[in-house]
């Protein structure tokens, strides 16, 4: 992995850390699925107006239908409203926490499903290194698990099914689009989404009761949460591996966290800044650099002191 991959999967991560932030405010305001639909459509409209602008063409994305279609669902619609519905139940910076076992779901994925892509020792162990890390984040959660809180358990069970859809995106796409135009490709994906969406909102929707800051939420998701960190992810695929690309989500319980506890007053404990520290050494192990500062000091006898 680059430098500049890697930098560019802290970008990426800066993006979508702030999402359970807005989910968080937006559900007080309208519903789970109306969030998501709403997120989904700006986002798709954003797209259309930048590919308008650019002069770039949908043909290229036809042969790829199918799989746009499949990637609506298994990365847009089911991952938004599993997410949107568990943040009725859980804390924002929970939700980023759990998101972060994605890294870890893509890898075994890979390992079962896609055997002639190989996943590196040193990735391998970089992330359960950083799966360690979330798990710490996590622990005070853990031990205070409550037979009665039924909605708590329900809300991680559905965190946790977000992530497995987030993780069989990653590969779906590095296997089936990468070389598909991604901008495109996205605003066709999110359309795709919000019709899906509509549909389902005839069956969860007992009425469409919005209001303005719930909109301004989704708004902001489907911009600057869903459509550009989504265009960034597809350009990433083409220079990094779909576990390298989910090394990004262990980022997110840094800033969602920080985020739910600095503008939601959510609880702060002391495994923050452990877990923090765990996850940031994993991202720097697994991307590799700790072999090659160690084979550039091999190389250069001056480095080794």
């Amino acid at each position: 992995m680059s430098w500049f991959v890697f930098g560019s999967l802290f970008a990426l991560a800066a993006c979508w850390g702030p999402t359970f932030l807005l989910i968080k405010i937006g559900v007080e305001e309208i519903s789970p699925v109306m969030l998501t639909m709403i997120r989904c459509f700006t986002g798709a409209c954003f797209l259309l107006i930048y590919t308008l602008a650019t002069r770039r063409s949908f043909k290229p994305t036809l042969p790829y239908f199918k799989e746009i279609a499949v990637m609506a669902v298994i990365g847009n619609v089911l991952p938004f409203t599993f997410c949107a519905w568990a943040e009725t139940m859980v804390q924002s910076s929970t939700a980023g926490i759990i998101e972060g076992t994605t890294p870890l779901i893509t890898a075994l994925f890979t390992i079962l499903f896609v055997p002639h892509r190989k996943v590196p020792r040193e990735q391998v162990e970089g992330l359960v290194l950083g799966f360690i890390g979330i798990l710490v984040l996590f622990a005070p959660d853990i031990l205070q698990i409550e037979a009665s809180r039924d909605e708590w358990f329900f809300g991680k069970i559905l965190l946790l099914g977000m992530a497995v859809c987030f993780a069989a995106s990653f590969i779906y796409t590095k296997e089936k689009l990468e070389n598909c135009p991604h901008i495109p490709a996205v605003c066709l994906q999110l359309f795709i989404a919000t019709a899906l969406l509509v549909v389902i909102s005839f069956w969860t929707e007992s009425s469409y009761h919005v209001t303005p800051l719930g909109i301004k939420c989704a708004a902001l998701l489907g911009v600057f949460g869903t459509a550009i960190p989504w265009c960034f992810y597809f350009y990433l695929t083409r220079h990094a591996t779909a576990t390298d690309l989910s090394l990004a989500i262990y980022l997110l319980p840094v800033v969602a966290m920080v985020l739910g506890v600095v503008v939601l007053e959510e609880t702060i404990r002391w495994n923050l800044g452990i877990g923090i520290l765990i996850i940031l050494f994993s991202l720097f192990f697994a991307g590799g650099f700790v072999s090659r500062i160690k084979f550039s000091r091999r190389q250069n006898p001056m480095l080794k002191g």
